[in-house]
């Protein structure tokens, strides 16, 4: 038994194929559901790159400021990372020696 289908069901059904395969394109398309992932993906990377960047932008300005303000630990850091000395002292470099009595 064949029923005669009139014009507005065709014209639903019509619609409803074009809306799903519109609906399937959009997911599975060049710009679909995949690149909406990794799109996330890249989101959450990136703002973990720029948590750590503003950490260490934090630490790099404490720094500044110890310099500027801190002539004690300015002293010490010339000293550790230039090995400068003041005149008249005298400095001795140990090696390390590992217990097999070699160097390291």
């Amino acid at each position: 038994m064949v029923a005669k289908l009139k014009g507005r069901q065709v014209a639903a059904i019509f619609g409803i194929l074009l809306g799903a395969a519109l609906l399937a394109a959009g997911w599975l398309g060049p710009r679909g559901l995949g690149r909406f992932r990794r799109t996330l993906a890249r989101y959450y990377r990136l703002g973990l790159q720029v948590e750590g960047l503003q950490a260490k932008n934090v630490a790099l300005q404490q720094q500044i400021e110890r310099l500027k303000n801190d002539r004690f630990w300015l002293e010490k850091q010339v000293r550790e990372r230039l090995g400068w000395v003041k005149p008249g002292e005298v400095v001795y470099k140990f090696r390390d020696v590992q217990s097999d009595g070699t160097d390291r």
